[in-house]
């Protein structure tokens, strides 16, 4: 078997990333060693050419650090991908900041 271009990772590792499924469950479909594809991912994402997967954060930056909400209010943060995290009750700006980072 030949080896792999850093382009041909990049392919599998953008075709990982459109789909659902977990590496070790990609590489066993595709028949690659999942420590290869684990390097490679590693690599692209240091490199800051891979954008981000699934469960990866990106960075956000709170505004308005003092802020309190007097009545309780829901918060709901949506993720570049949809996903949301939804807070029934007011969350301080703090703890957000906490949780995030």
């Amino acid at each position: 078997m030949a080896r792999r271009s850093s382009e041909d990772w990049r392919g599998l590792i953008e075709k990982w990333q459109a789909g659902r499924l977990t590496q070790k469950d990609f590489c066993k479909q595709e028949a690659i060693a999942y420590s290869g594809f684990h390097y490679w991912f590693k690599k692209f994402r240091e490199e800051k050419k891979l954008p981000p997967s699934a469960g990866e954060f990106i960075p956000i930056h709170v505004t308005h650090s003092r802020a309190k909400v007097s009545q309780p209010a829901g918060v709901e943060l949506v993720m570049p991908d949809g996903r949301r995290v939804h807070f029934h009750e007011g969350v301080d700006v703090e703890f957000l900041r906490a949780l995030l980072s």
